[in-house]
């Protein structure tokens, strides 16, 4: 008996042993974080605000990390295959998402099945930066304001058409709102990114879409788009003519919407790696140089966002996405 109790004795130190010893390899890892290239998975094509914001954010990243940071660009299906990816990958830090709100608060209204789920396999852990959308058309569209454009594809139905990035974006969506509230039985053309869509705008193949500021910027002031107004509270300082949508005396909720950029990883991502990371992006906010770029094309930051206000934020947002998803009469896919 003796033989037997010792043999038990030695597993269960061994095990202990083990146990210490994963522990100890966890933490060594964690606290070494990051010591090898970091990936930041985009789900849009490269040229949008996205892209562009979180090409800003690896240049930070990387001086202040010390290791190189790449941004992955993984278009297609309104950001599901991006959003996927990360959802995957390895909960160790080394990938990142940094997508907009519409890929984490819509795909779960717009899909019947997902091959992810948001709140199971994502960990929400930074709201980047808040961004109004404009509402523009191609300038040979003989209109200067959204009242005008309203009566506009009132009066032709059928014969204009909007684009957007996807079903579910908020281009779809509003543009999708201003179809049925107007009768005017809009042509939807969706695309994988928002410069695609810009550019079609350009070559006049579609003729209205709501977009990011940043985007559409160096484009309306060469003339070939116009841009009707803004769905923010307040005018915004890359474009202080342009009056918003709501001064124009068109108050509809969905054209009051606005977007914003997040930071996600997978959900099992130790909390250590997460605290590291926010404090990183906190870090790059907090230099002038770089939120001033931010702001200068739309994108407004968030200085102070963390993975508890973040969260709540997505809660809060979720229900009026939702509302809005349903009064456009899109069925889930």
């Amino acid at each position: 008996m003796e033989f037997f109790s010792s043999i038990r004795r030695g597993l269960g130190w061994c095990v202990m042993l083990g146990l210490a010893s994963s522990i100890s390899i966890g933490a060594y890892a964690q606290s070494r974080y990051p010591d090898r290239p970091i990936k930041i998975i985009v789900p849009f094509s490269a040229g949008g605000s996205a892209d562009v914001a979180a090409r800003y954010l690896a240049i930070r990243l990387s001086e202040s990390m010390g290791q190189p940071v790449v941004v992955d660009n993984r278009a297609g299906a309104a950001g599901i295959i991006g959003v996927d990816a990360v959802a995957k990958a390895p909960a160790d830090g080394y990938t990142i998402l940094f997508t907009s709100s519409g890929s984490l608060l819509t795909t779960k209204f717009l899909y019947k099945t997902l091959p992810f789920d948001v709140e199971r396999d994502l960990m929400p852990i930074y709201q980047f930066a808040i961004l109004p959308a404009v509402v523009y058309v191609n300038s040979d569209l003989p209109v200067r304001t959204v009242p005008e454009l309203l009566q506009y594809v009132s009066k032709h139905p059928g014969k204009v058409a909007y684009g957007s990035w996807g079903i579910g974006s908020y281009p779809h969506l509003a543009g999708e709102y201003m179809s049925q509230s107007q009768r005017a039985d809009m042509i939807h053309i969706a695309y994988k990114g928002e410069s695609v869509m810009l550019n079609e705008v350009l070559g006049n193949r579609v003729q209205v879409a709501f977009g990011s500021i940043g985007p559409t910027i160096q484009q309306a002031e060469s003339g070939r788009v116009r841009i009707l107004g803004v769905t923010s509270e307040k005018r915004v300082p890359p474009l202080p003519r342009v009056a918003t949508i709501a001064e124009q005396g068109v108050t509809d909720a969905p054209y009051q919407m606005n977007a914003w950029q997040g930071i996600a990883v997978p959900r099992a991502t130790p909390r250590p790696v997460v605290d590291r990371i926010v404090a990183e992006v906190r870090k790059a906010l907090q230099q002038p140089e770089m939120r001033e770029k931010l702001e200068s094309l739309g994108m407004f930051t968030v200085p102070d966002s963390s993975p508890e206000s973040f969260g709540m934020a997505i809660k809060r947002d979720s229900v009026i996405w939702e509302r809005l998803i349903r009064q456009a009469r899109v069925e889930p896919q």
